[in-house]
């Protein structure tokens, strides 16, 4: 991978992150790649990355820059189709034809500057460019305060009207949150990133 390597939350490491106590089963993988590889023209940006990801784990991608950490995120988020390798849901084989198929399959990615407006609300922000409508095709703000409100509670988290560094992250979060669900899918905080 690049000019460095990847550690936490991958295979290798210390290993001692991802124990399991003896008479605990593992859970099976949600979301996992194997052996991805990708290129940008000359530039081998991702060689062999691996990842499972279980439900109720904490995973760290750590690794020196030009390692490959943005484009496995990418590759995980449909951002970039990997050259070679495999991305599973479930243990099935899937592939993303972008970011709004990965988000229609659950999968949503959080990124350290999100884009926000600070004018305006947090439920706007959350819902920008998917905003409930009704008759004559006029944004629903109760019903889309009312939603946001359920995401916060659902990531357990108290709505606030503030925008600092952490709050960005969270109404990041949310709006993530809130742009992979389908059907009766909630949200969790596992689940956004």
């Amino acid at each position: 991978m690049g000019g460095g390597s990847l550690a936490g939350g991958l295979e290798g490491g210390d290993g001692a992150a991802g124990q399991v106590p003896a008479d605990v089963a593992p859970a099976a993988a949600v979301l996992e790649l194997r052996h991805a590889a990708k290129s940008f023209g000359p530039v081998q940006a991702l060689l062999d990355g691996s990842v499972e990801l279980r439900a109720g784990q904490v995973h760290a991608l750590l690794g020196e820059n030009g390692a490959g950490k943005s484009t496995l995120v990418k590759i995980l988020g449909g951002v970039y189709q990997p050259d070679a390798g495999e991305l599973l849901i479930g243990g099935e084989p899937v592939t993303f034809a972008g970011p709004a198929s990965a988000r229609a399959a659950g999968v949503a990615i959080i990124y350290q500057e999100p884009t926000l407006f600070p004018d305006l609300s947090v439920a706007e922000n959350i819902f920008m460019g998917r905003q409930p409508v009704r008759a004559a095709r006029r944004i629903d703000r109760g019903a889309m305060n009312r939603e946001a409100v359920a995401i916060f509670a659902q990531l357990g988290v108290a709505l606030s009207t503030g925008f600092s560094t952490s709050w960005r992250r969270c109404a990041g979060a949310a709006r993530r949150c809130c742009s992979s669900r389908t059907g009766s899918k909630r949200c969790s905080p596992a689940a956004s990133g």
